[in-house]
């Protein structure tokens, strides 16, 4: 898998059972069943979100922002999560110095019972620059299915693991389950500009948080086709200074 496409796996479709479901009427084989049912509408779904071309980069071009953040917004308000949009503030352009508005965060809470364990659900919508002299054969900003993977800025980073967790919470409705948990959702669109004004709307609406027992990060790629990869530590930047003498012998 490499990292601007992700293979549809369906290997559950050409078995005639479920994985450790003996009882036909067990609540893991709906929901496996739902999540086939629903495949086409959750390509669809990306599809959607990876034709916004949220690059944060684009100093000049933020206004594609508001379409894929209202999206966003009404698909998780769909799915009973009461979410909000939260103004970021603004950014000084480093060579005009002009000052332009930071694409808003998402903030979601979706709570069935209050002693069930909190989830903090972290994800971006903003993706790194492309273009076709970067290597890229069709549109990156139109995902394109070619035999069983999908192609576009996003669907493998960023976008796609952030759609699961929605499509997770849309099988669980559809097949009549209730999720095990709560989830607070945080999602932002200044992730590849070094999340600026992110600490502050923490600190701002930190009553949200507080509940929370562990953080996931909806931002990564699978380790291979058929191997999730789970963030369970944190990425930093390590900085040293090396001084070398010569002392002649």
């Amino acid at each position: 898998m490499n990292y601007h496409s992700v293979k549809i796996v369906s290997e559950y479709s050409s078995r005639k059972s479920f994985p450790n479901t003996r009882n036909t009427s067990s609540p893991l084989k709906r929901l496996f069943q739902m999540v086939l049912i629903k495949r086409e509408c959750y390509v669809n779904d990306l599809w959607e979100i990876v034709g916004h071309e949220t690059v944060s980069t684009r100093l000049n071009d933020r206004s594609k922002f508001k379409r894929a953040i209202d999206w966003l917004l009404k698909r998780l308000v769909a799915l009973d999560v009461v979410a909000f949009s939260e103004h970021l503030g603004m950014q000084i352009m480093p060579d005009s110095f002009k000052i332009i508005r930071m694409p808003n965060i998402i903030i979601g809470l979706l709570k069935y019972c209050a002693d069930k364990p909190t989830i903090l659900v972290y994800g971006n919508l903003d993706v790194e620059e492309a273009s076709f002299k970067d290597g890229w054969v069709t549109d990156p900003f139109v995902m394109s299915e070619q035999g069983n993977y999908l192609y576009g800025r996003g669907v493998a980073l960023d976008k796609g693991p952030l759609m699961c967790w929605l499509n997770a919470v849309q099988a669980y409705r559809d097949a009549g389950l209730r999720l095990p948990l709560n989830i607070v959702f945080l999602i932002e669109s200044m992730a590849h500009c070094g999340s600026l004004g992110l600490e502050t709307v923490l600190q701002q609406r930190i009553s949200f948080f507080r509940e929370v027992s562990c953080v996931v990060i909806a931002g990564r790629r699978w380790q291979s086709n058929t191997t999730p990869c789970i963030i369970y530590g944190l990425r930093v930047a390590s900085i040293a200074e090396l001084y070398m003498r010569h002392f002649p012998i």
